[in-house]
C-alpha cells in the first residue's frame, strides 16, 4: 500500500501530535459518498480518529456509520497520507468500501455544530471541487489537498485496471449483444444520435462503468442481435469512466485511420485514443 507524505506550508517537524485516523472511498454508480460541513462549507471524505481499542477497518466501519448512516464493509485498504499541518501529523489510511445496508446517523456534537450531512457527487465534480485547495485557509487547503491527491489515485488505479481488462481481449472472439445495432437511433431530449454500425456489450464483463463491456462491431454492414467476432482495438476515453472495445469478424482488418472514421459519430465527443492489435 502506498503511503504519501503531505505538507503543509508551516509544520513542525518532528510533529507534537500524531492523529491516527480512517476514511472511507464509497463509491457507487461513478458517485463519491462525501461529508459536508454546512457551516463551514467544507468538503471531505467520511472518516475520523481511531479509538485505541480498534484497529483501522473497525475505525472505518464506525465513522462512516455514525457520519453517514451507511453500513460498510472496507473492501481493500487503498492509501495511507501523513498530512503535516502546523503542529499535528494527520495519519489518514483510506479504504475503499462497500455499502452493505443504511441506518441512522449518530453525529457527535462537534458534527452536529459543523452541520454534518452526507452527499453524493459525481466522482468529477468532487475532483473539481477539491482541486481549489489553493484558495482555501491553511488547514482547509491542507485536507483539500489530501482529498484532491486521493482521488487522482483512486482514477489512476480504475484507469489501470480498465486498460489492463480491455487489453486482455485483444486477438480473442467473444460473442457480441447488440443493444445498438445498425441504424438504431438513440433519442434523448436535446439530441439523437444514429448508429451507422453496430454496437453491442460482452454479456457478464463489467467496464469501467459497472456496466457491461461495451463494443463496435465492424465489418457487418446489416443489424444483427448478436455476433461472433474477434476483438482488433480498443478506445481508450481520457475523459470518461469506461473504455470501449472494437470487433470484426475474424480475417478482416481495419487502419487506425479507418475505425478512427468509423467511430467518429460518437467518439468524436470525447477525448480518445485509438489503440489496433498488431
Amino acid at each position: 500500500m502506498e503511503i504519501i507524505n503531505q505538507y503543509s506550508i508551516h509544520y513542525d517537524n518532528p510533529p507534537k501530535k500524531i492523529r491516527p485516523a480512517s476514511r472511507g472511498l464509497v463509491i457507487k454508480d461513478s458517485k463519491i459518498l462525501l461529508t459536508y460541513e454546512k457551516n463551514n462549507d467544507v468538503y471531505m471524505s467520511p472518516g475520523g480518529g481511531k479509538e485505541e481499542w480498534e484497529n483501522f477497518e473497525e475505525c472505518c466501519i464506525r465513522e462512516l456509520k455514525e457520519e453517514s448512516g451507511y453500513d460498510i464493509v472496507p473492501s481493500e485498504p487503498f492509501l495511507i497520507i501523513n498530512e503535516y499541518c502546523f503542529d499535528t501529523c494527520y495519519e489518514a489510511h483510506y479504504f475503499l468500501c462497500k455499502i452493505t445496508g443504511k441506518g441512522e446517523q449518530h453525529l457527535t456534537n462537534t458534527e452536529i455544530e459543523h452541520g454534518v450531512v452526507s452527499v453524493w457527487f459525481d466522482i468529477k465534480d468532487a475532483l473539481e471541487i477539491f482541486s481549489t485547495y489553493e484558495t482555501k485557509t491553511e488547514d482547509h487547503r491542507s485536507l483539500y489537498l489530501r482529498e484532491y491527491t486521493v482521488l487522482n489515485k483512486y482514477l489512476e488505479k480504475k484507469f489501470r485496471e480498465r486498460k489492463e481488462l480491455a487489453e486482455s481481449y485483444l486477438g480473442k472472439t467473444v460473442k457480441i449483444l447488440m443493444d445498438r445495432p445498425l441504424g438504431y437511433v438513440h433519442k434523448k431530449d436535446n439530441y439523437s444520435l444514429a448508429y451507422p454500425i453496430n454496437y453491442g456489450y460482452i454479456p457478464g464483463v463489467q467496464g469501467g462503468d459497472g456496466e457491461d463491456l461495451d463494443v463496435y462491431l465492424l465489418g457487418v454492414n446489416v443489424p444483427v442481435d448478436e455476433y461472433e467476432a474477434r476483438i482488433i482495438g480498443i478506445v481508450h476515453r481520457h475523459n470518461d469512466n469506461e473504455d470501449k472495445l472494437i470487433a470484426a469478424p475474424y480475417g478482416v482488418s481495419f487502419s487506425k485511420e479507418e475505425i478512427e472514421k468509423a467511430l467518429s459519430f460518437q467518439e468524436q465527443y470525447f477525448d480518445t485514443e485509438i489503440e489496433v492489435m498488431e
